[in-house]
Formats: C-alpha cells, structure tokens, sequence
C-alpha cells in the first residue's frame, strides 16, 4: 500500500525541520566565540567607548559661505579629558558637504552646508586617548524647515 498524499507532506516536512536544524547548528557552531573582549554575536550590549569623558562641547550657529550658501558652524572644543586629542585625520559629514575645517588653540571650526530637506547634521571626527582611538558623532540639528531658519540644537556622542 502507498503512502497518501498527507503521509508524504509530512515526511518531507520532518525531514526539511531536522535539515534546517542540522544546517542552523554546524553554521552556528562558531557563534559561541567572542571578539571585542567579550562582546559576542548575540550580545545586544555595544562594546563600551574607548574615550570615557573627552569632555568636548560643541556649539552651532547658522552662517553664509562665501558662495552665498546657508550653512551651520560647528564650533568644537578640544577634550578635556587627560592625553586625550583630535587625530589630523578627514572629518567625515553625513547628511551635508564640508565647506571648511579650522584648527585653533580651543578646538576646531567646521563648517558645513546641510543637504536640502534635512533636519541635521553630523560630522564625525577621530580622536585618541590612552586608551587607544575612538570617535566622536557631534551633531547638529534644526527641524526641517527649508530655510534652516530654526534654533540649532547640538550634541556630542563618543563612538
């Protein structure tokens, strides 16, 4: 006698299950392993900041280019924190096209020309401190009116 149609649908299911767990367990059987001091794959936890309390601050203001274009400045204070210091490294902008970049005593001028129809930027600049390189996000935000009119507001956050 010959297996019914549902007899068959079932076999083929049980075997598809036990291959998919086979197949999930040989491709997992690295996942146990961790990099990053502990932090593994599944670990939902970010590996800690490098850097713990630069102490930058950053203000921003609206300016116009020379070209004539409506864009912020970003006005970024050296850390504070001990053998703590910006790398000569590119600051990366997202969200906007850097104009200019200044070094100062106090820290560092940027400015930035914010993409049409945005509501923020951030420019993102390499640091170093005794515990080895890190980063810091420093954005600017402002709503999305087109003309950028509204009050900028600021934030520091260590990568």
């Amino acid at each position: 006698m010959s297996a019914s149609p549902r007899d068959k649908v079932r076999s083929h299911l049980s075997r598809m299950v036990v291959t998919a767990t086979l197949a999930g367990t040989v491709a997992c059987s690295k996942c146990s392993s961790t990099t990053g001091g502990g932090y593994g794959v599944v670990d939902p936890m970010p590996t800690p900041v490098r850097c713990y309390g630069l102490g930058v601050i950053a203000t921003a203001t609206w300016v116009t280019t020379d070209a004539g274009a409506r864009a912020i400045e970003l006005e970024i204070s050296n850390p504070t924190a001990v053998a703590a210091a910006f790398t000569p490294d590119p600051i990366n902008v997202l969200s906007g096209t850097l104009v200019s970049t200044e070094l100062s005593p106090g820290g560092r001028k940027v400015i930035v020309v914010p993409e049409p129809g945005r509501g923020s930027i951030i420019a993102t600049l390499d640091v170093t401190c005794s515990s080895g390189p890190s980063a810091l996000h420093v954005a600017a935000s402002w709503g999305s009116t087109a003309d950028g009119g509204m009050e900028l507001t600021t934030s520091v956050t260590e990568l």
